[in-house]
């Protein structure tokens, strides 16, 4: 899925840049699932009632400068998420397949959620009692936060108990790399139905949330990529993109990037074939000078990604986005 922040890493000392033209576009001309907050010159967050601001989350309300970042960055980032969301909820509960089943919940997966910023105003947008008629058939949402920060977790935690939404949500101290523990705190039952989302996932965290998606089999992801050279034993899908420059095979598996992106955004469907191809594929050898330059001119890309109001840093943005949903489409079909 997609990602609403322009920038990939945040500097307060450095001048604010407006969201990119192409993602204010987009969001006019994508009306909302649920009723959202107005955005222009918004001081407060709050859905159905409950107060969700990101600023409840600041240390010192009376510093200007974090306080200038919740008000022009923070804020915008968490309503832009919600609203892409919940349009991608929407699309699976207009498919023919979705179940209504009561008890047929769709969890959503906060990646390196820490104090639930996003988490919280997810799980009060989809707590909302008031709700369109057309809209008053989505089924139940439950929330899982998954970080390695735990006292992040636990002030995440209290915000959420204090909003009365600890019963749709869950905060869990976890690295997403370990698979089995995941799927222990998921709880994967007869009903499978997931979407992986992230608002800042840092360098190979995101490609790691990619990856978890794949996994899961999730329909969706949504994940805002940033600080391209942070977290690099995460980066399973660059490491997996140094070996396809060596290969032929083209993948078909079917992961479509959404047209409603902005420049720093990966996001995407996955549906996994039920038929298994006649002809077997294996994962590409890889050539030594190829892949040592696909490392090289890798490199020089995410130096050019990560220079904020550099020019050129979206151009680098984009490609290193498209490299990972070309890694991804690969492994899906592997």
């Amino acid at each position: 899925s997609m990602e609403a922040d322009k920038n990939d890493n945040v500097n307060t000392n450095k001048k604010n840049v407006p969201p990119p033209t192409k993602s204010r576009r987009i969001e006019k001309s994508l009306s909302p699932q649920l009723p959202l907050p107005k955005q222009k010159q918004q001081q407060t967050l709050s859905y159905g009632g409950i107060n969700v601001d990101p600023s409840l989350n600041v240390p010192d309300p009376t510093d200007p400068k974090r306080m200038s970042y919740i008000d022009q960055r923070k804020r915008p980032q968490v309503v832009w998420m919600v609203n892409l969301i919940s349009r991608l909820v929407q699309e699976e509960e207009d498919t023919p397949c979705a179940s209504q089943a009561d008890d047929n919940v769709l969890h959503l997966i906060d990646i390196g959620g820490g104090r639930g910023d996003l988490a919280i105003a997810v799980a009060a947008y989809f707590a909302q009692e008031q709700r369109p008629k057309e809209y008053q058939r989505l089924r139940k949402v439950h929330v899982t936060v998954l970080d390695v920060n735990e006292s992040s977790l636990q002030a995440g935690q209290q915000r959420a108990q204090d909003a009365m939404l600890d019963s749709c949500m869950s905060f869990k101290l976890c690295d997403i790399t370990d698979r089995s523990k995941v799927l222990n705190i998921l709880d994967r039952g007869e009903t499978e139905n997931y979407m992986v989302y992230g608002l800042h996932c840092c360098g190979g965290l995101s490609e790691a949330a990619v990856d978890l998606a794949l996994g899961l089999g999730a329909k969706y992801f949504c994940v805002s990529t940033c600080c391209f050279r942070s977290n690099p034993h995460l980066a399973c899908l660059s490491n997996l993109a140094d070996t396809m420059v060596c290969s032929p095979v083209t993948p078909t598996c079917d992961i479509k990037q959404k047209n409603d992106t902005s420049s720093s955004s990966v996001s995407g469907t996955t549906r996994h074939k039920e038929e298994k191809n006649s002809s077997t594929s294996s994962a590409p050898q890889p050539q030594p000078r190829q892949q040592q330059q696909h490392v090289h001119d890798r490199d020089l890309v995410s130096s050019l990604a990560v220079l904020v109001g550099g020019q050129g840093q979206h151009r680098g943005i984009h490609v290193l986005n498209d490299m990972r949903l070309a890694a991804a489409q690969y492994k899906c079909k592997l």
